[in-house]
């Protein structure tokens, strides 16, 4: 079943509709959940509909009672005391989380106008609170609250003994919030609990903002679906990209920006900004699209033989699929494309006319780049063959200043073995003897 989060939707609840709920794999899960609860439900949308169910009644959790303090009973005047002289001190607020014999004790310590608000919340395998205290409970951990260095280390080492299932992030004592609010849904059964325990706290904490996602998923891909593999999804777990997931052309922007990086990112907002790059030329197609056929309208440079052919881009859609397909930096070209300043033509082989190869970027009349796959330099065949192409098109080519500005990246030249290397330092010092003996002649 998919969670339908449609406009004026709560928080934590589920529209159900009526059509959705006659597949019977559907009923038979939400009979297992909900239990006779079921049979209300039937009943229910029998007579409308849809029905708004909250999350709870799907996967219901044991409802603690924070201030049962006969059934847990970890508090003592030594343990306050320890507390206080930790927070007393300091302007700051503080959570002291203890790992007691099958719960957790947390407390918040608010500082509020020079005093502290005390509060203590029990977190338990399979335990939830009632709505108002959880409300309470998350409402601010993302505050600057702290904790004490020597509790969280003591902390964290108790709870992933007691608990490796449950995957506790070391978030570090000064995101001690962001820990509580996994281990809080890393508890609970349905969506949230397996997106925390697999380490996914932003998806989780932002599920609700998501359009469509599967309910009963077992595993993070099969929850968000759309595509993602969990690699994807641990990148989108992110406060600066987790918004790829809120809708589909998002999604896909994303999509085609990882796999043009092959998943390797070393900053996020030089990504993110890959993403929205891909994402406007996207929503922006038919403008930029015209563009390119007017310029192949004016000057055609399709050209081939029996070996190589070489046709021009005809929709940015194409510069993009070509992008994501070699793993390319032609989407950091498009701004180049939509203003007319280039051109971005296609290297195939004649008998895969259809499969990408090389991609050649034109400025003017001069053969500017040459991209293999991954930015790498194509082989020599590549190169002898415009050669030709430029006599024929009247472009200008110097293969020499290609390979010799490839070199000197470093990173770029230590991706080639030593025979490579020196082929193509071969191939360039051959043209240019070549090239300065016509011009002598």
């Amino acid at each position: 079943m998919k969670a339908n989060k449609k406009l004026g939707a709560k928080p934590n609840r589920v529209i159900l509709n009526c059509e959705t709920n006659k597949a019977p794999n559907i009923a038979k899960k939400l009979a297992d959940k909900m239990g006779d609860s079921y049979i209300k439900l039937e009943e229910e949308l029998s007579n409308q509909q849809h029905v708004i169910l909250t999350e709870r009644q799907l996967f219901p959790c044991e409802i603690v009672d924070c201030d049962d303090y006969e059934t847990y009973s970890e508090a003592n005047d030594k343990l306050g005391e320890r507390m206080y002289e930790i927070a007393k001190d300091k302007c700051q607020s503080f959570i002291f989380p203890y790992m007691c014999a099958n719960y957790i004790a947390a407390y918040k310590w608010k500082y509020i106008d020079g005093k502290f608000n005390v509060e203590r919340y029990i977190l338990k395998d399979n335990g939830c609170f009632n709505e108002e205290v959880e409300q309470d409970f998350l409402s601010d951990l993302d505050s600057d609250y702290i904790c004490d260095e020597d509790v969280y280390k003591t902390f964290l080492s108790k709870v992933r003994k007691a608990y490796p299932e449950w995957n506790v992030v070391d978030y570090g004592p000064e995101h001690i919030g962001d820990m509580m609010e996994q281990i809080y849904y890393g508890t609970h059964p349905g969506p949230k609990g397996v997106l925390c325990r697999a380490q996914m706290l932003e998806i989780a904490r932002n599920l609700n903002r998501i359009p469509l996602y599967n309910l009963f998923g077992g595993s993070p891909e099969e929850i968000i679906e759309r595509g993602l593999t969990n690699d994807m999804l641990k990148v989108l777990c992110n406060s600066e990209l987790v918004d790829c997931l809120y809708t589909e052309s998002k999604t896909q922007a994303f999509i085609s920006a990882y796999t043009i990086c092959s998943g390797i990112i070393t900053q996020i907002d030089d990504f993110k900004e890959q993403v929205n790059r891909i994402l406007n030329y996207q929503n922006n197609s038919k403008w930029v699209d015209e563009t390119i056929k007017k310029q192949n309208e004016e000057h055609c440079l399709v050209y081939g033989n029996e070996q190589y052919i070489i046709i021009s881009a005809n929709s940015i859609k194409e510069i993009i699929n070509e992008a994501v397909v070699r793993h390319t930096s032609l989407v950091y070209r498009l701004e180049s494309v939509t203003c007319g300043a280039i051109r971005v033509l296609f290297l195939r082989r004649t008998e895969h006319m259809n499969i990408p190869f090389v991609s050649i970027i034109v400025r003017g009349s001069c053969i500017e780049n040459v991209y293999d796959e991954y930015n790498r330099l194509p082989d020599i065949e590549v190169f002898d063959f415009l050669n030709r192409y430029k006599l024929v098109m009247g472009l200008q080519f110097d293969p020499c200043a290609i390979i010799q500005c490839a070199f000197e990246d470093m990173d770029y030249a230590a991706g080639y073995s030593q025979e490579q290397l020196d082929k193509l330092r071969a191939y360039a010092e051959a043209f240019n003897k070549k090239h300065d003996s016509s011009e002598d002649n």
